[in-house]
């Protein structure tokens, strides 16, 4: 039992380490850091002998979803997602 929790932690803090190396990469081609993080992601679900991690949906929805979406709604332009919100309210009428 310890020595699972303790590969579990080894992992986590090895994804993060990718996930600030893969953020300087993003920077420094000049590629939105999500395209990098994903295929960056891709990349690593092939390297063998990672423990499988499962992880419950509620987790993803109470804990790291609401945070993400709290940084994008300051960063999200007024005029934007009014246009946007239009558009998708004027296509669902139809």
């Amino acid at each position: 039992m310890q020595g699972s929790i303790h590969a579990v932690e080894i992992v986590f803090l090895l994804l993060l380490l990718f996930v600030v190396v893969f953020g300087a990469l993003a920077r420094k081609l000049g590629t939105p850091y999500p395209i990098v993080l994903v295929l960056g992601g891709l990349l690593l679900s092939f390297v063998p002998g990672i423990p499988k991690i499962t992880l419950n949906p509620d987790v993803i929805f109470f804990v790291i979803l609401p945070p993400l979406l709290y940084n994008a709604a300051w960063l999200t332009s007024c005029v934007n997602f009014l246009t946007i919100w239009s558009a998708s309210y004027c296509w669902h009428l139809d």
